[in-house]
């Protein structure tokens, strides 16, 4: 029996691919819980560097693939696997980094990365609230995209801007 090894750019691919699902994972356990007092559950997201960057190196299947792993070991390295965080987490990441995917493939020389980016951010928040409402169905949560669709657009830049930046030094390597 015959056994393929991958070829060093399957490799390199998944050492890549690993890294950043690692850098991900930490900077989603460093990031405070609670950014903004008022608003219950808003951080900043740095962990979706990686997934931005995974596009931005990859393609957006990888994309996906980092933002599906990523916040699954987050939520396990947390150690409090609750429903809710768990389904917020995991629905919002998977759905921006989607819309991050199909933007950057259709729009990529008309768009820029820091407004791929912050597309990201707001599909991030009215993906979380839509979650939210469906387990709770509670109309109050409707509301609060008020207050997060353009804090997910302005984070969602930010985050597009350190991508932008890491992405343009790994270009020069």
């Amino acid at each position: 029996m015959l056994i393929q090894f991958p070829t060093k750019s399957k490799i390199r691919t998944i050492v890549y691919l690993s890294l950043l699902i690692s850098i991900g994972v930490v900077l989603n356990l460093i990031e405070p819980v609670q950014i903004f007092p008022l608003l219950p559950g808003a951080k900043l997201g740095l962990a979706n560097v990686s997934t931005v960057l995974a596009i931005l190196l990859f393609n957006g299947t990888y994309g996906i693939l980092v933002a599906i792993i990523r916040t699954i070991v987050s939520q396990v390295f947390r150690g409090a696997f609750n429903w809710i965080s768990f389904g917020t987490s995991f629905f919002g990441g998977v759905s921006a980094s989607i819309v991050m995917s199909v933007a950057y493939y259709l729009f990529r020389k008309k768009m820029s990365i820091e407004g791929i980016s912050a597309l990201g951010g707001i599909i991030n928040n009215v993906s979380q609230v839509i979650f939210v409402y469906l387990v709770t169905k509670n109309s109050f949560f409707i509301y609060y995209l008020f207050f997060l669709i353009p804090i997910g657009g302005v984070v969602g830049f930010v985050v597009g801007i350190l991508s932008h930046t890491v992405y343009n030094r790994l270009k020069l390597q």
